[in-house]
């Protein structure tokens, strides 16, 4: 077999040609840097060696409302986010379950039958009548509830307990006490819940969380507050800084603090440009896919650092604990050119000592009077998780604007029902319109609506006595059904057991849905939590249609006028 192959031939050894960077008139790029000033000398020097120092002042509590709860190794998502499970609607699912956990680990200890069946019949458990919704569920948790225990009973009930001195003896006694006594200490902490009376950081008038916390050490004091938390991450932006009830001068002796005296190195990041002109780049560079709206102002900002004076910043690596205010008080350098050290002052603070608005604020908390005074601004590092990991939602309402009907919607797409199993209510849209059986047209004053679509009405609150402006609230209420009786919610987002009010400036023009759900995450312990909390996030986009129609004629289909 033979083949013909045609091969370039190189035999120039010479890369001069592709190494060179011509310039067809080399005076014209003179002049230009001239027109630039790069002619001009400047302090071309690099640091060397840099000093810097710290102070910080922990997170020490969480106050919601007016119980306070000290910062420990429980996740600062969940001592906010938090509400009752075994009080809430699926309590008495709770309670089977927990029931029959004990029976079960009685079981795997091989403790006497004759003992589990005396304790199922003395403490048993009678689950509700109706299914709420979820057949299958119900089903499920009243059959269980034959073969378990009222773990609320026993735990009433100080150990040992009766039965076990009347079946059991000996070795065996002592093993069921023990088994029992373990079970009520693991599943007393197994969620993480409100304590009970407390009230709850959930707002529902702006279905979002508030709370304050407060950093407190040696003769530093710091209220923090945080009014607009939507849930699902927190962060320092959520933060901002309580004027302080004293006027006292800010004394940081006794304050936590770390020095450092390092070696700077030139400040980088994922993709960002070679400072070198020749310098080779990989393919995550590419510039010219930086899209920014006009409201998209960081992303901006970031590309032009980054091909500007990307290497003109160094980076100061120091260890500073989470859960803390943190605030530099010194940073002097060491250059190359030179023997003296240079103290580098804040940035803010200069900035902020000269005339006009300082309007560049870079991670400072709102409130922050540090730079007033002469300080730099507080850095926050907040105590939250790496990851939560969420469950599907035991119940999500998306709230609406209704432009047609003049009002507004709460939509209760998921329940959580007594079995503790989510339930879907619907998500169509029907207007009650359709073909009647008779000849006859039919006016209806209004079309029907779903009994999971429950109106907020427009309500002008004023304060006549007061010089308190006026609010727009959004008041939960009623559809009238002929020969019927209103629909009401069944969730626990709408509040079923009271009045419900929502700022009328909380339901955007795309609406929003707020969800509850399980999450659990690892704590700094190591520890794993869980626990129910809510999220607030945008909806799909406006309301296609109203499903509320007034004067509407109904008829046979013909499409002809009565």
């Amino acid at each position: 077999m033979s083949f013909k192959r045609l091969e370039v031939d190189f035999q120039d050894e010479n890369f001069e040609e592709a190494l060179t960077s011509r310039i067809a008139d080399p005076v014209w790029m003179l002049c230009r840097q001239w027109q630039v000033g790069e002619f001009h000398g400047e302090d071309a020097a690099s640091p060397a060696l840099v000093e810097a120092e710290a102070h910080w002042v922990p997170l020490a509590e969480v106050t919601n409302g007016s119980t306070t709860t000290p910062i420990g190794t429980v996740p600062l998502e969940a001592m906010v986010e938090r509400e009752a499970i075994t009080s809430g609607p699926a309590s008495e699912a709770y309670r089977i379950d927990d029931g029959l956990t004990l029976v079960r680990r009685l079981r795997e200890a091989h403790i006497s039958e004759s003992f589990i069946e005396a304790l199922t019949t003395r403490y048993s458990i009678t689950p509700p009548e109706t299914d709420g919704g979820d057949a299958f569920g119900s089903a499920r948790l009243r059959l269980i509830a034959r073969r378990c225990v009222d773990p609320d009973l026993i735990r009433a009930v100080p150990p040992p307990l009766p039965e076990i001195a009347q079946f059991l003896a000996g070795a065996e006694a002592t093993l069921a006490t023990n088994v029992i006594v373990k079970w009520q200490t693991e599943t007393e902490g197994l969620f993480v819940q409100a304590p009970e009376g407390s009230p709850p950081s959930w707002q529902p008038r702006r279905q979002e969380y508030a709370f304050q916390a407060r950093a407190t050490d040696a003769n530093v004091s710091v209220d923090l507050t945080a009014p607009e938390y939507p849930g699902g991450r927190l962060d320092w932006y959520h933060f901002g800084v309580l004027p302080p009830a004293d006027q006292s001068p800010f004394n940081p002796s006794g304050l936590e603090t770390r020095r450092v005296r390092v070696l700077p190195t030139p400040l980088q990041y994922a993709g960002m440009p070679a400072s070198r002109y020749w310098e080779l780049e990989d393919g995550d560079v590419y510039f010219g896919d930086l899209a920014a709206g006009p409201e998209d102002l960081a992303r901006s900002i970031v590309g032009y650092f980054a091909m500007v004076a990307g290497d003109d910043w160094f980076r100061i690596p120091m260890s500073i604990p989470t859960g803390t205010l943190v605030q530099v008080s010194r940073v002097r350098v060491l250059d190359n050119f030179d023997t003296n050290w240079h103290m580098i002052p804040s940035m803010a603070v200069q900035d902020h000592q000269s005339p006009g608005d300082r309007n560049w604020r870079w991670f400072e908390l709102p409130g922050d009077d540090s730079v007033a005074s002469g300080r730099a601004p507080w850095l926050m590092l907040v105590p939250t998780v790496d990851a939560v990991t969420a469950a599907a939602p035991l119940e999500r309402v998306t709230f609406r604007r209704d432009e047609m009907a003049n009002l507004a919607w709460g939509i209760e797409r998921t329940i959580e029902t007594w079995t503790g199993r989510p339930v879907e209510r619907g998500n169509d849209i029907t207007t009650g319109e359709g073909p009647s059986a008779s000849d006859e047209w039919t006016y209806r004053l209004a079309t029907e609506v779903p009994d999971h679509w429950l109106p907020l009405v427009p309500v002008l609150r004023q304060y006549p006595k007061t010089k308190l402006p006026d609010e727009m609230f959004l008041r939960r209420g009623r559809i009238a059904v002929v020969g019927g009786q209103s629909p009401q919610p069944r969730g626990r987002i709408l509040e079923p057991e009271g009045p419900f009010y929502l700022y009328e400036e909380e339901i955007p023009y795309g609406g929003v849905t707020v969800s509850r759900r399980y999450e659990m995450a690892r704590g700094r312990d190591g520890e794993v939590y869980v626990w129910v909390g809510r999220r607030k996030l945008p909806a799909d986009g406006p309301l296609p249609r109203t499903p509320l129609r007034f004067d509407a004629m109904a008829g046979n289909g013909t499409g002809e006028a009565p």
